[in-house]
């Protein structure tokens, strides 16, 4: 197999926002033995273990300011820009083996690796993957005009990298159709790549021993309770007080529901304004708010509960995406109740796993009723489709193939 040099960038930080699942394509699954893979990532803490293992395997890590301002933008733009364009000819110049640059979101990153390719016409080319849309999802939220003219800008950037990039990747097949038909970016190559998750490493966490923390969190749940779990940050712009209005539909309908948010907690104080909230609205419902949990403690604790619920509010940009909670569940063996978002319909579609409903705490409650009384839930055929459809191997084999094509197309 022929050696593949490649240059990384990804534009939010290793230590907070970074998947596991990316780290474990982009270092550890992509390069093959004599191949080499350089990335350019951001931090908050130096100190910490993901960020140690970065350096210690050569790659760049830039502490992620957040400057405020047109100019300590610009300075702050020009600086990773400087280091990605130095990382792109450290690979140039290690042998003759054509580079193959992947950007993740940023068009600034995109912009410094075309006019690199521009440079060097024989030797790279661009794979520019599109995991958000920012630029509507800020039109969506502000309405200043200032704001919305560099929103409208970006988007136009955005749009152009799209179309000189070599490849193309999009998060969903409703983004590609919302860029390519109502936007209309022509990009030269393109491919889906939704949300994954490592099915065989979930597997082997819910076959093995359980965690401490699991084990504790286990002997403090009810056991008379049937438990209703929610996985993901806590946060106001995540509208939890959905879930509270569901537990209270819920509680007339089946009181022996609990509630089990394992949860990120951006901002501790709105966990213990949640818990207030909860006791009040919901008094004779037992609601548990914890986490973070390790991976392998997060699928386990999963594990404890009997169906799954992830209301994502299906507006704007939101329907684009491919919400990577619902494969969490899914490879997990959990009946969800999940939104109208295009590929939380594709997924349960196909696995038969789940209910999906309108963005209604009714609704939510009275599928998630449905589901605790099914007695015939064939959580097998769920894991089937997702080892074969949403596992890790899934980007592995689409970047490769897009990487090798590309190697093709070199003079």
């Amino acid at each position: 197999m022929r050696s593949m040099n490649y240059v990384l960038f990804y534009d939010q930080a290793v230590d907070l926002h970074f998947p596991p699942h990316y780290r474990d394509v982009y270092l550890d699954r992509l390069p093959h033995e004599h191949d080499r893979m350089r990335g350019l990532f951001f931090c908050r803490d130096h100190g910490s273990e993901q960020v140690r293992q970065l350096k210690s395997a050569g790659h760049v890590v830039l502490g992620k300011e957040r400057p405020w301002g047109a100019w300590g933008r610009w300075r702050y733009s020009r600086r990773f820009g400087k280091s990605f364009q130095q990382l792109i000819m450290q690979a140039l110049e290690a042998n003759d083996d054509p580079v193959t640059v992947i950007v993740h979101d940023d068009p600034w990153a995109a912009q410094v690796a075309l006019d690199a390719r521009q440079r060097h016409q024989d030797r790279i080319r661009v794979i520019y993957r599109i995991g958000n849309l920012k630029p509507e999802g800020l039109l969506r939220l502000s309405r200043h005009p200032l704001v919305h003219l560099m929103a409208r800008l970006a988007g136009r950037w955005r749009d152009r990298m799209i179309n000189r990039a070599d490849a193309v990747i999009f998060m969903s097949d409703e983004m590609r159709r919302y860029l390519v038909e109502d936007r209309g970016v022509r990009p030269v190559r393109q491919a889906v790549i939704p949300s994954l998750v490592d099915c065989n490493a979930i597997e082997t966490s819910l076959q093995s021993s359980r965690e401490q923390d699991v084990m504790a969190l286990s002997a403090s749940l009810e056991e008379d309770r049937r438990w209703i779990v929610y996985a993901g940050d806590v946060s106001r712009g995540r509208n939890m007080p959905f879930l509270l209005e569901m537990m209270t539909h819920l509680r007339s309908l089946a009181p022996d529901v609990g509630l089990l948010i394992l949860g990120n907690y951006p901002d501790p104080s709105y966990r213990e304004q949640l818990l207030v909230q909860a006791r009040s609205d919901c008094p004779d419902t037992s609601i548990h708010l914890v986490g973070p949990f390790s991976p392998d403690s997060y699928y386990q604790a999963l594990q404890l509960a009997d169906v799954a619920v992830n209301p994502f509010p299906p507006i704007g940009d939101h329907l684009t995406n491919s919400p990577v909670k619902c494969m969490d569940y899914q490879a997990t063996g959990l009946p969800t109740i999940a939104t109208r978002i295009p590929d939380h319909e594709l997924v349960l579609g196909e696995t038969g796993l789940g209910t999906i409903c309108d963005y209604s705490a009714t609704e939510f409650a009275k599928a998630c009723v449905d589901w605790l009384g099914d007695r015939t839930i064939d959580r097998g055929r769920a894991k089937q489709w997702m080892s074969q459809h949403r596992d890790l191997q899934v980007a592995v084999e689409t970047i490769r193939l897009l990487a090798e094509s590309e190697r093709d197309g070199f003079q």
